[in-house]
């Protein structure tokens, strides 16, 4: 009777040291979410108790109670051993976003380029995406609610930075389209299309955001393409007037039969008697006189003095020296614009 009455005390006092665990277990569970060092803690105390509870006995009077209880710390073992992995693992996904909003960090402190942007931008969108897949209920949980800010301010810092810096390229890049083509237009004397593409050049240049990468090229690009655009509208003035001037000169010199031919250059307008015009007044003056038709010798004086008129009036507006050469080559006077 001593030596059962020992072994039933022995699994007695089993049964309450394992109870006893399994109590610590229990109330250390209270209040979740809590770090993996207490989880492990509480699944080594179900391992105990169950293993304790284990020892006693087929024949003690507590069986029945040891048989349910280890059924119940099981399933106990089972569940704190699923919240231990689960929270190991999204300890592990928050270090990985921790991980990965440091190499953010360390990538936007050298950033300067659109790809360095880009990358920064995708380095935040990945450390953002592995905050967001830290499991809930979780302590990572509680610690990555609190840098959810901050990694979004990042995140959106990136973004407006890689945003800025594709403007400011794209506005770049388009600035050295349109100078090229100002360049190629001003090499063909089209001075209309060359001003209005450094027009547009100096516009887009002007465009490039100042916290970006393209800037200091961009102004001096400024500078450049400024001067190119003064030199192009002078040129295109020039060129206007040379237009004019030679519209003006073909009325001037057309006739039956024709008055004159004339080149005109943006420093001399010459202009030469046809000899067929010159036959025909000679003719005229001859006819006229011979015949005493005075008002055919008037209106003969009268057109060519609207003739000299009309070549002065054209070298004053053009601003350029005329010089008239009669049939044979020879100069017959010249005249220089009216700049008063």
């Amino acid at each position: 009777m001593l030596e059962s009455n020992q072994r039933q005390a022995q699994n007695l006092d089993l049964m309450v040291r394992g109870m006893d665990k399994a109590m610590s277990a229990a109330i250390m569970s209270q209040d979740p979410p809590h770090p993996v060092e207490k989880w492990q803690e509480m699944k080594l105390l179900w391992q105990q108790a169950i293993a304790l509870l284990s020892i006693i006995t087929p024949d003690s009077y507590v069986h029945e109670l040891r048989s349910k209880k280890l059924q119940e710390y099981g399933a106990n073992l089972v569940a704190i051993d699923k919240r231990l992995q689960l929270e190991k693992e999204a300890l592990g996904q928050l270090e990985a976003a921790k991980e990965l909003a440091s190499i953010a960090s360390a990538r936007q402190g050298i950033a300067q380029t659109l790809e360095n942007w880009i990358l920064v931008q995708a380095t935040w969108s990945e450390a953002v995406n592995k905050l967001s897949a830290v499991n809930k209920g979780t302590m990572a949980d509680l610690e990555a609610q609190q840098l959810w800010v901050a990694y979004q301010s990042g995140l959106a810092s990136a973004r407006d930075r890689q945003t800025r810096e594709e403007f400011s390229a794209t506005t770049y890049q388009e600035a050295l389209r349109l100078a090229k083509q100002a360049k190629s237009f001003s090499e063909q004397q089209e001075y209309a299309q060359a001003v209005s593409n450094w027009r547009l050049a100096l516009t887009y240049a002007q465009q490039v955001h100042k916290d970006s990468f393209h800037y200091p090229v961009a102004q001096r690009l400024i500078s450049s393409y400024s001067a190119s655009l003064a030199a192009a509208e002078v040129k295109l003035r020039v060129a206007l007037v040379l237009k004019t001037a030679r519209a003006h000169l073909s009325r001037a010199c057309t006739g039956i039969p024709t008055i004159c031919e004339y080149n005109v250059t943006e420093n001399l307008i010459t202009v030469q008697l046809k000899p067929e015009y010159v036959r025909a007044v000679k003719e005229t003056f001859i006819t006229a006189a011979n015949r005493g038709d005075y008002d055919t010798l008037v209106n003969m004086d009268e057109h060519m003095d609207s003739l000299r008129a009309a070549l002065q009036a054209i070298s004053d507006n053009a601003d350029i020296p005329l010089e008239l050469y009669d049939q044979y080559g020879q100069l017959k006077g010249s005249y220089e614009p009216n700049r008063s």
